[in-house]
């Protein structure tokens, strides 16, 4: 039965982290044209993936804005308007805030700008238990710019988040997402709470180790549950 149940586990585990690259366009939908109207990004929301974090007052903004990056063409940016906010003592962002959840090892780029053209910004990246943290810094806003992070690690929520002023997102790509974080979140519904369980069904705290069950629900009352490897550095 041991034996079975381990088998059971990895099957698991591989299925919902199979290697998945994913992009984020912001001049297509579901953002662009379409979501300049659509999307309402004073609640915390799962877009195809992406999760964009709000705490009701301090907002993104989408809006029409050209700029040509690697002869690709874009007509949409999403702004941050600031910064992300974090609590005293914390990395961990309250508002303005991008997540990506990564199945392990993982490059993500950014076709980004500072929001003024003089200032230059910083990118933080942290972890959802702040046990990984790293910057791009020097954003640039005279132009347009791709900048790469490199995460090197176990599975895992990255945030990213601005230190202070805008920062101007054009695109995003990142490889060796967790599938469970496209598949099974649906997109634009404002995450009202999350629960974490371990495989027998029992309620875990979000930070424990190895294999959880997340369990989201939405502000409609509908639930989403997802495979989530979770693995503290120590």
């Amino acid at each position: 039965m041991k034996k079975i149940l381990l088998l059971a586990l990895v099957a698991i585990s591989l299925n919902g982290f199979a290697q998945t690259t994913k992009t984020w366009n912001f001049s297509e939908a579901p953002f662009g044209e379409e979501g300049m109207t659509a999307l309402d990004f004073s609640k915390t929301q799962v877009i195809d993936g992406l999760t964009l974090g709000s705490d009701g007052s301090k907002l993104f903004a989408l809006d029409a804005n050209n700029k040509t990056l690697n002869d690709v063409k874009y007509t949409h940016r999403l702004k941050t308007g600031g910064g992300g906010s974090p609590k005293s003592g914390s990395l961990i962002p309250t508002t303005r805030y991008l997540k990506i959840d990564v199945a392990g090892n993982s490059t993500i780029k950014f076709g980004m700008m500072s929001s003024n053209k003089t200032d230059a910004r910083i990118l933080q990246i942290v972890n959802a238990d702040e046990t990984y943290t790293a910057e791009i810094s020097d954003i640039i806003g005279s132009s347009i710019a791709e900048y790469t992070h490199e995460y090197t690690g176990g599975p895992t929520s990255l945030y990213f988040y601005s230190t202070s002023g805008g920062i101007n997102f054009y695109v995003i790509s990142a490889t060796n997402i967790a599938t469970s974080s496209v598949n099974n979140i649906d997109a634009n519904k404002a995450i009202v709470s999350e629960k974490y369980y371990d495989v027998l069904g029992r309620e875990i705290q979000s930070n424990s180790n190895g294999l959880v069950i997340r369990k989201i629900t939405y502000d409609d009352g509908t639930t989403a549950s997802l495979k989530t490897y979770i693995r503290k550095d120590r």
